[in-house]
C-alpha cells in the first residue's frame, strides 16, 4: 500500500540564536528551497525512515541534519549554523610567545 508524504517544518538559527533567512536546505544535492525571513522553511518529503538535509549560507560552515519523516505527519526540526572559522596570522618573527 503507497504511504503519503511526511512534512518538515524547519527553523534555522546562527550560534547566538539569531533567526537565519535564505539559508539553502537540500536532500541528496536537490535544493528544497531557502528560508524566510524568520528562519523558518516548511516542506514536503517522501516518507522514508531518515532523511538527510544539508544546510549552506554564505560565511556559515554548512551544517547536515538526519530527519526522520513519517507518512501524514509533521517533524519539527531547529538547526544550529556556526560562523566559520576566523582566519589569522601570528608574526613569529616578533619575539612573541603562543
Amino acid at each position: 500500500m503507497p504511504q503519503g508524504p511526511g512534512f518538515v517544518n524547519l527553523r534555522v538559527f546562527n550560534e547566538l540564536g539569531v533567526p537565519l533567512e535564505e539559508v539553502e536546505v537540500l536532500a541528496g544535492g536537490t535544493g528544497l528551497g531557502a528560508t524566510n525571513s524568520d528562519g523558518y522553511l516548511n516542506m514536503k518529503l517522501d516518507s522514508s525512515a531518515r532523511t538527510m538535509l544539508e544546510f549552506r549560507k554564505e560565511g556559515l560552515l554548512p551544517m547536515f541534519k538526519a530527519v526522520e519523516v513519517k507518512p501524514d505527519e509533521t517533524s519539527v526540526v531547529a538547526v544550529h549554523m556556526a560562523g566559520e572559522a576566523q582566519k589569522f596570522e601570528i608574526d613569529a618573527t616578533a619575539g612573541g610567545k603562543i
